[in-house]
């Protein structure tokens, strides 16, 4: 298994195991748990090459960085969604990297937050 797939699972463990904690009232924790979701992400994404044979891989990455950078209010969510827009997104990944980077995308209330 290649590096940047160990990563982005390790990401996509640690973003699950968010989503479950705040079901369950554990924000705090959840946000810990989305913010290393998010670093792993980011490195993963940093890893593969802005090339059209990375497509659809590059741009999607990107996405889900700036996703997760969006659910912990980080301040890089544009820088990640620009880069996302770097490669050569479909039109969907493009709209969804530029909802993001415009600050269009809503995301659902997490449970028990105020």
């Amino acid at each position: 298994m290649s590096i940047v797939r160990e990563l982005h699972d390790k990401a996509m463990g640690f973003a699950q195991d968010a989503i479950v904690l705040r079901h369950h009232g554990k924000m705090e924790k959840a946000e810990a748990l989305t913010r290393k979701a998010m670093e792993l992400e980011i490195e993963a994404a940093g890893m593969i090459p802005c090339s059209k044979d990375s497509e659809p891989s590059y741009s999607i990455m990107y996405l889900s960085a700036a996703s997760l950078a969006l659910q912990c209010n980080d301040p890089r969510v544009g820088e990640l969604a620009d880069k996302g827009l770097l490669g050569y997104p479909s039109e969907y990944i493009r709209t969804e990297l530029e909802m993001l980077k415009q600050g269009a995308v809503v995301l659902p209330r997490p449970v028990g937050a105020a």
